[in-house]
Order: C-alpha cells, then sequence, then structure tokens
C-alpha cells in the first residue's frame, strides 16, 4: 500500500505542474501593460522607413532658372546638419524641380553660377518628410545685383547730357548722364520698385516706374518744354527763350556799336567840328 501511495503522490504532482506551467510561462514573456517586447528588450520603436516627395521652382528675375542645384540637408533632432540630397534643374524644366527623399527632417537651398555673381539663397525653413507625402512649392527667388540701361532721344536721335535718376522706394537716388549717343547704364542695383527720372534744360521731365526684377532696359523720348506745339528756333530753348536770346543779343550789339562810336569820335573831335560848320554855312 506503501507503494501505492507514493506512486499516486507523484502522479499527482506531475499533474499539478503540468497544469500551471503554461500559466508560469505566459506571464514571464508578457510585459506588465500586456506587450510583447520581442527582440529588442528595451522597447525602441523600429526606424521610419519610406520616401515622400518635394518639388518647387528656381527663380531669377521672375524667370526660371536652369542650371542651377538644390540642396536638402539631413537634420538630427538637435538641429545638426548631415548627408546632402542634390538636383540641378535643366533648361527645359523652366526652373522647376521635384526630388524623392527619405522620410526625415532637412533644410534646403538653391545655388547659382558663381561666375555670374548669383549668391545662394538663402536656406528654407525646416522641411518634414513623411511616408507618402508630396510637398509643393518649396521655391526659391534668387536676389541679385542687376544692370540696368537706355537710350534717351530727341526727334529720333539720341539726345546727350540728359540726366537720369534711379529713386528705389527706400534708399537714396543713383544719378547718370547720357553720352553724347542718349546711351546711360547703371551697375550693382538690388532689385525693387524704383521711380526713373529723365531731366535736362529745354526739355520736359519724364518721369516713370521701374520693376528692376522685371525689367533690363528703359528707352524713351523727350520733348522740349515752352509753348505747345511751338519749338524754339535755337536749338536747346523753346519759342520765348529763343526770343529773349535775339533781343539780348540786339541790345548788346547796339551798346558796343555806341561805344564804338563815341571813342571814335573822342579820338577825332574835327569831325564833330567839321558837322557843325556845315551846318552853319547851310544855315547862311
Amino acid at each position: 500500500m506503501r507503494k501505492i501511495a507514493v506512486v499516486a503522490t507523484a502522479l499527482l504532482a506531475i499533474l499539478l505542474v503540468s497544469t500551471l506551467m503554461p500559466c508560469i510561462l505566459a506571464t514571464s514573456d508578457s510585459s506588465s501593460d500586456g506587450t510583447v517586447l520581442g527582440a529588442n528588450d528595451k522597447g525602441d520603436e523600429p526606424p521610419l522607413t519610406g520616401k515622400g516627395t518635394v518639388s518647387g521652382r528656381v527663380l531669377i528675375r521672375e524667370i526660371g532658372a536652369y542650371d542651377c542645384k538644390v540642396t536638402f540637408t539631413e537634420m538630427n533632432d538637435n538641429n545638426e546638419m548631415g548627408v546632402e540630397h542634390s538636383i540641378t534643374i535643366p533648361k527645359e524644366n523652366d526652373g522647376y524641380y521635384s526630388i524623392e527623399l527619405d522620410i526625415g527632417r532637412y533644410t534646403a537651398y538653391a545655388e547659382y553660377d558663381k561666375e555670374k555673381n548669383v549668391p545662394p539663397d538663402d536656406r528654407s525653413p525646416i522641411i518634414v518628410v513623411e511616408e507618402g507625402s508630396d510637398i509643393k512649392d518649396v521655391n526659391f527667388r534668387f536676389e541679385m545685383s542687376y544692370p540696368f540701361h537706355g537710350t534717351i532721344t530727341f526727334e529720333g536721335s539720341g539726345l546727350g547730357g540728359v540726366t537720369v535718376t534711379l529713386t528705389p522706394i527706400s534708399g537714396n537716388p543713383t544719378s547718370v548722364q547720357t553720352n553724347e549717343d542718349g546711351y546711360y547704364s547703371f551697375k550693382g542695383l538690388s532689385g525693387g520698385i524704383y521711380t526713373i527720372d529723365c531731366q535736362k534744360s529745354g526739355f520736359e521731365t519724364v518721369t516713370n516706374n521701374i520693376d528692376m526684377s522685371k525689367e533690363y532696359y528703359f528707352n524713351t523720348p523727350m520733348t522740349r518744354s515752352g509753348l505747345p506745339g511751338i519749338n524754339g528756333f535755337i536749338e536747346g530753348y523753346d519759342f520765348q527763350h529763343s526770343m529773349m536770346v535775339v533781343s539780348l543779343i540786339g541790345m548788346v550789339t547796339m551798346i558796343i556799336f555806341a561805344l564804338g562810336v563815341r571813342f571814335h569820335l573822342m579820338k577825332h573831335p574835327h569831325l564833330i567840328l567839321n558837322d557843325e560848320e556845315e551846318s552853319d554855312l547851310k544855315n547862311d
């Protein structure tokens, strides 16, 4: 009987262990919140994968740029720069670009040909690329120094000596004079709206507004000032001033002639006596 009791106790112990073992294993393989940790026992999230698209346009003087490079630089959580991804815009794209990037945070800038004196544009704000995202209108506009030129004419011919003044909305005016062919030019101007004034004595002043980012030159004819429809017969003067000049010349001529006669008579007083004698004879 003793042997039978030992065997029965052993069988009962085996049955009890086999019943409780699955519960013990399930408890040890699970976290406190019921999430299975798997191979990464620290619970870190797996790295993000996937790609998104960023597109936009690069402009110079409101015209699509080409042969310029757009660069996207990876940024970490501390805003430190990492790997760069670049794309060059061909001429046929009219300034438009599109680039596929891995998921992440980026900053971008555009760079033009350094030999043409066009500096890189400012960097963009942080761009967040998510899986399947299509971020549009990440545009760049170059602020460059602009040349500007033109010709001033009168009756179809170049007019020299005209003072041409460019005045920006905020800033100091800059002036040049036209050469004998009526040509003028400016260099190193910034973009924006300018007022252009063309002035010359005897001519009506010409004033216009110029958008320096869109317009390269300004050609204009000038007309004489003075009475409407009447031009002076002296070049550079209207009719009234022409008459004043003629009158002044006539007065000066008369004064010089009178002084000359007086001087001549002072040197030859006998001429006056002879005239007096002839007059007395005629009276007798």
